[in-house]
């Protein structure tokens, strides 16, 4: 009986191997490419994806009442900070996405700090940074441990490089305020904006949206809004021109209110989706929608 030769990958062209590499973290393509001598000569991708997730490098969720979260903690800060240091440093191809997921509250505030300021100076496409604990529900503003979520360094977005290549913008349980007054061009090429977990006020959402000038999708998930929240046009509001997808997760909170969420002339929408509990809702102007979905109580 003859011996059949399933090695099909190693048979592949430089050109179709160097694209498999391409779509691989930094780390799965190191990995990948000292598995065989055929791939060690792949020519390097243009293009790296930078992933850190706590769950998938050790196993399971690191939340803080987990006797490993100081040591596993301090762990993943110091090698995130290492890792980005030295890819700037070394000039490797360019960073394409930064991706962060892991609970931390602002005891890591500086190292985190300078992530922003490495993804901002190395023109990063697309930044996710996710401090979500295990339970995923709204943040109570009054509750002193909501005070003491990571706060965003809008400032070292702009003064890093005024003029960002970012297209996707990712954050989940950390502090807004203080939102300046004029993001200048820090947001202009940003196209998908998605808020999670977080205390969101109309005046921070209008500073943020008015700087997004190309802004296409907008998600909004289990944030504290005020009892009036308007998306759109109108008078409390900023204008979304380019806005054609909104996604909505919105709970009225404890004591139970219900909450008016105002979308006014979103002329470009074509896609709207929302769930949750206690919403009413103030429509104007004529939307084009196409796909409508909603599990609103």
């Amino acid at each position: 009986m003859e011996a059949r030769d399933d090695d099909r990958i190693s048979k592949l062209s430089d050109d179709i191997l160097h694209v498999i590499v391409s779509l691989l973290s930094e780390k799965e393509g190191l990995r990948v490419r000292s598995l065989s001598r055929g791939w060690r000569y792949v020519p390097p991708p243009q293009v790296f994806n930078l992933c850190f997730d706590s769950e998938t490098e050790y196993g399971k969720f690191i939340g803080r009442y987990n006797r490993q979260y100081h040591s596993k903690s301090k762990e993943f800060v110091t090698k995130v900070s290492q890792v980005l240091r030295n890819h700037r440093v070394k000039k490797f191809a360019k960073l394409h996405s930064l991706q962060v997921s892991f609970f931390h509250y602002d005891e890591y505030a500086s190292e985190i700090d300078e992530w922003v300021s490495l993804a901002a100076s190395m023109a990063v496409n697309k930044v996710e940074f996710k401090f979500a604990d295990i339970f995923k529900i709204p943040p109570d503003e009054n509750d002193p441990i909501t005070h003491r979520f990571y706060r965003f360094p809008w400032a070292r977005i702009i003064s890093t490089r005024p003029n960002l290549d970012l297209e996707y913008l990712c954050l989940e349980s950390c502090i807004l305020k203080p939102v300046p007054p004029d993001l200048g061009l820090g947001l202009s090429s940003l196209k998908t904006l998605n808020l999670g977990y977080l205390v969101l006020d109309q005046d921070d959402f209008n500073k943020i949206a008015s700087a997004c000038l190309k802004l296409e999708c907008l998600t909004l998930c289990r944030c504290t809004l005020p009892q009036t929240f308007c998306i759109g046009g109108g008078p409390g509001g900023t204008t979304l021109d380019h806005l054609k997808s909104l996604a909505l997760d919105i709970h009225g909170g404890y004591p139970k209110i219900r909450k008016l969420i105002k979308i006014h002339d979103l002329v470009n929408l074509k896609n709207f989706e929302c769930r949750g509990c206690g919403i009413d809702f103030s429509i104007r102007a004529f939307l084009p929608w196409r796909d409508v979905s909603s599990g609103v109580i």
